[in-house]
């Protein structure tokens, strides 16, 4: 039906047999398709699509399926909410409602490559740290937890905690494995590409220099990696996590 529909709308602008190829459609169906006599639901459904428009355009476009269904049943008019859903999608009639709009991200907000490409072997300390938040509910409301954990000896190199899950909580976090562990020049820090690590606060750039993430980082830049995939930062536990200096190797309990 929509095949016949569209050879139909553009048949004064277009060849009607190369709108046919186009469709796959014999030419003889859609001539015959064009020919035929309405049945009787198509001339009931025309019938309900003026009404339909009349309730539409009284409510200054604002009614939807539900009001319009409404509307109907107060004229005495008995038909299906599906129906009603249907010659209204057809027809371009849509209601005024909350929902939210799509928003596209900001182009200074894209995050940085993925460095680490999936690849957690490190044979030194300090050369990779993956990052993560988490959530803890309290009595008070909600706390969120940023940690950093070096994939060297499984430790928690730097965290912070506070009430909102923003870019502050991650250059906190980063702030403090920096300075315990003496500004290292070759690590990489790996996230996920959530708002907090890839909003334009957040260390996001390979170029960023140190000096401008936080005064206690002098020094070398550090790169930025992050990854969509979830699994890959999931390297921090869920428990509480283990603190141990710098450059002792500690073992998961």
């Amino acid at each position: 039906m929509i095949r016949f529909r569209f050879v139909q709308d553009n048949m004064t602008e277009l060849p009607v047999k190369r709108m046919c190829e186009l469709a796959e459609l014999p030419r003889s169906s859609f001539y015959a398709w064009l020919t035929r006599v309405p049945s009787a639901r198509e001339l009931a459904d025309t019938a309900l699509l003026e009404q339909i428009r009349d309730i539409h355009l009284r409510s200054r476009r604002t009614y939807g399926m539900p009001r319009v269904h409404g509307q109907l049943r107060r004229r005495g008019v008995r038909v299906g909410r599906h129906r009603i859903a249907r010659l209204m999608a057809a027809n371009g009639l849509v209601g005024a409602h909350s929902r939210k709009r799509w928003r596209r991200g900001r182009p200074d907000a894209g995050g940085a490559p993925d460095l680490l490409n999936r690849d957690f072997r490190v044979e030194a300390p300090n050369r990779r740290w993956v990052a993560d938040i988490s959530e803890f509910p309290t009595g008070e409301g909600k706390l969120h937890l940023a940690a950093l954990r070096d994939l060297f000896h499984h430790g928690v190199v730097g965290w912070d905690t506070g009430a909102r899950q923003d870019a502050a909580l991650v250059v906190s976090a980063l702030t403090m494995a920096l300075a315990r562990t003496g500004n290292p020049a070759d690590v990489v820090h790996h996230s996920d590409k959530g708002t907090a690590s890839t909003s334009p606060k957040a260390p996001t750039s390979p170029d960023t220099p140190a000096e401008t993430l936080t005064p206690y980082s002098h020094g070398p830049q550090h790169p930025t990696s992050q990854d969509p995939r979830m699994e890959d930062t999931r390297r921090i536990p869920r428990r509480t996590p283990t603190l141990c200096p710098p450059m002792q190797r500690c073992d998961d309990p």
